[in-house]
């Protein structure tokens, strides 16, 4: 029996049984998703921004 054997988790991968656990994070959901929202809401934004200051340029 290796590191590599199926069922272990000694590599320190992350393995998930479903979606939802995915989804679920843990309980850190909320968090982890939450921060990926805003960051592309910002993102969206500043594109949005930069768009409008180049037409008025």
């Amino acid at each position: 029996m290796g590191a590599h054997d199926e069922g272990s988790d000694a590599g320190g991968g992350v393995n998930w049984g479903s979606l939802s656990e995915f989804l679920d994070m843990g309980g850190y959901g909320f968090y982890v998703w939450g921060s990926y929202g805003v960051t592309a809401l910002c993102i969206c934004l500043e594109i949005f921004s930069l768009k409008q200051k180049k037409e008025r340029a």
